[in-house]
């Protein structure tokens, strides 16, 4: 694997993971 690719890869994990930190945030904010 090219160094490009595991580092874009290590970003979108970082994206998804925020992502759904903020959606449980969000949740536990209308409960």
């Amino acid at each position: 694997m090219e160094p490009t690719i595991r580092w874009s890869m290590g970003i979108m994990r970082k994206l998804s993971f925020s992502l759904r930190f903020k959606e449980k945030e969000q949740e536990q904010e209308q409960k």
